[in-house]
């Protein structure tokens, strides 16, 4: 018989996750630490960074540390693995939770403007990937995870505002997700995502209540979800419950993607 409380511990586990300074990834921020694991917060900006660290530190008890990263950046992404290395240990578990979006249509887009969105939400993440790889790689940890943080965008396009650098940011993100989970199979990483349709959060409050009201009428359920209905995907995706399962994706929408 499964004991559940022990078999979705994360005690002795170390987690790093980006984008956890705000919304849905502070939340993980918090649920992850009170399954036990030590916790990495990064996020854009250092003094943020600490002091969500601090908040989940005096939560839970457990040991964190607040690391500033732009993701973009290689280099950056290799020193944030160094300081998580310096403070708590090498990281076995990686969630990869920074992201943006541009609100314009594609037509009006400049090449900046839709480079940025992939320069975070992809290429940033695939940076976080490489170096966790590496590094477990290197000192022979088995039974590690990485979890990306994905979108129901992947598969469907949200209306009706315009985000076709988001979107297409997501879908390569998810692909990205499938591909290493079959690469690094012979390393013993396992590679998942999380997509979730519209949570709100205190950046979604801030949207057009006109937006909101088409999105929860869209949505079958007809509500938005909260960022604690996607913490026990998280969990079992880290747990050592989820030793099977790699390169899956886990659709957290309310139905919004069936119709």
């Amino acid at each position: 018989m499964i004991q559940y409380e022990k078999a979705f511990s994360l005690k002795n586990h170390i987690v790093l996750i980006t984008g956890a300074t705000r919304g849905i990834g502070r939340s993980l921020a918090d649920s992850i630490a009170a399954a036990g694991a030590d916790v990495a917060i990064v996020g854009t900006r250092q003094e943020d960074a600490e002091r969500v660290a601090q908040e989940v530190h005096e939560l839970t008890g457990v040991r964190t540390v607040g690391i500033g990263c732009d993701v973009r950046d290689s280099a950056q992404v290799v020193a944030m693995f160094d300081r998580c290395e310096q403070t708590l240990g090498t990281p076995d578990r990686l969630l990869n939770d920074a992201g943006i979006t541009t609100l314009k249509a594609a037509i009006d887009l400049s090449d900046e403007e839709f480079k940025n969105v992939i320069d975070v939400n992809l290429n940033g993440a695939f940076y976080c990937c490489r170096e966790f790889a590496r590094r477990v790689v290197k000192k022979g940890i088995k039974g590690s995870a990485i979890v990306n943080l994905v979108s129901n965008s992947h598969c469907i396009v949200t209306q009706p505002q315009k985000e076709s650098a988001y979107n297409a940011s997501k879908a390569g993100l998810l692909q990205l997700t499938k591909t290493l989970a079959i690469e690094w199979i012979e390393y013993g990483i396992r590679v998942n995502s999380v997509s979730p349709g519209y949570i709100f959060t205190d950046m979604v409050n801030k949207e057009d209540p006109a937006w909101i009201r088409q999105w929860i009428d869209s949505i079958p359920m007809k509500r938005m979800g909260t960022p604690d209905e996607l913490s026990g995907a998280f969990l079992y995706l880290f747990s050592d419950e989820s030793t099977f399962t790699t390169g899956c994706d886990m659709l957290i929408d309310g139905g919004y993607s069936c119709v």
